[in-house]
């Protein structure tokens, strides 16, 4: 038989081919997509993933981010400079500090979505049942 977990599977990707149908990305301007691949390229490691989350709390020294995110300061301007040559992050020099904010909050939210997804299939699978609260995954 079909489980419960099994039918929500089944009608949830139901609901994604139907909304899929009526929201066809716009092929006529396929850079967009070089634009988002891009994007998911300078985002594809953990730290740089932990730093857009800080900063979507607001400015951060390098200092700070090394730190909250346990980097060497070395290794973690390697990781803003990275980011901010894909226009995710901008600096603010003042004196001899550089002050880190997002140039864009929405692509936190973007971030934190995924996140959401991933969380909801380790439930579903019974792998994080309760162990990770949502509120851990912002």
């Amino acid at each position: 038989g079909l489980d419960t977990l099994g039918l929500a599977r089944i009608l949830r990707m139901c609901a994604f081919s139907i909304i899929r149908k009526f929201q066809m990305p716009n092929m006529q301007h396929p850079e967009i997509f070089k634009l988002h691949a891009e994007f998911c390229k300078a985002i594809a490691n953990e730290k740089r993933l932990m730093i857009i989350a800080l900063l979507a709390e607001g400015e951060q020294s390098v200092g700070e981010l090394a730190a909250a995110i346990d980097v060497p300061i070395a290794n973690t301007s390697q990781h803003l400079n990275l980011l901010r040559s894909k226009n995710i992050v901008h600096g603010r020099k003042d004196g001899q500090t550089v002050f880190y904010s997002l140039v864009q909050p929405k692509l936190y939210d973007a971030c934190l979505e995924i996140r959401k997804v991933l969380l909801e299939d380790l439930r579903d699978r019974g792998i994080a049942a309760g162990e990770i609260a949502d509120d851990e995954i912002m």
